[in-house]
């Protein structure tokens, strides 16, 4: 749980789930990190928002993607494919996003981190609760517990 402060962005008027170190091969992968981008990825595989059109191929693998656990093939082959459908960098990974008032979220003027669509499927597959995704019955036990050490530290 360490750098608690930074693991919530104030983003385009809304507050937004950041990362304190990145998931993927051969990276941190914190448990708490692991299972906010379990959390969104096992919540997209129901939101048809982010599983339409050309991103309907996404969703068979997200059905692989359980919500806990540390971080596996099944998160891996989710983040590729999620990866391979919006362009951008290919490394295999969800980033710590670097956000600031110019980039608007874009690590590269053109694609936005890949911690924004997680926490955007958050917000519309459980809208009644966000940002307090520790409420949700499917929330991990670390991701549980950072979210409840800041909630009562006060957003």
């Amino acid at each position: 749980m360490r750098g608690t402060w930074s693991r919530l962005l104030a983003h385009t008027g809304g507050l937004f789930w950041n990362l304190s170190a990145d998931v993927g091969p051969g990276q941190p992968n914190l448990p708490d990190d692991v299972e906010l981008v379990r959390f969104g990825y096992f919540l997209m595989k129901d939101n048809p928002k982010a599983t339409g059109g050309p991103f309907a191929v996404l969703k068979p693998v997200l059905q692989q993607v359980t919500p806990t656990g540390a971080f596996d093939n099944a998160l891996a082959a989710a983040i590729r494919t999620h990866q391979s459908l919006r362009g951008g960098t290919q490394d295999g990974r969800v980033s710590v996003a670097k956000d600031n008032q110019f980039n608007r979220g874009q690590y590269d003027g053109k694609h936005v981190w890949m911690v924004f669509p997680l926490n955007n499927t958050m917000i519309d597959m459980a809208p009644n609760i966000y940002p307090r995704i520790d409420l949700h019955p499917q929330s991990g036990p670390a991701v549980t517990a950072v979210v409840r050490k800041i909630s009562y530290q006060g957003f």
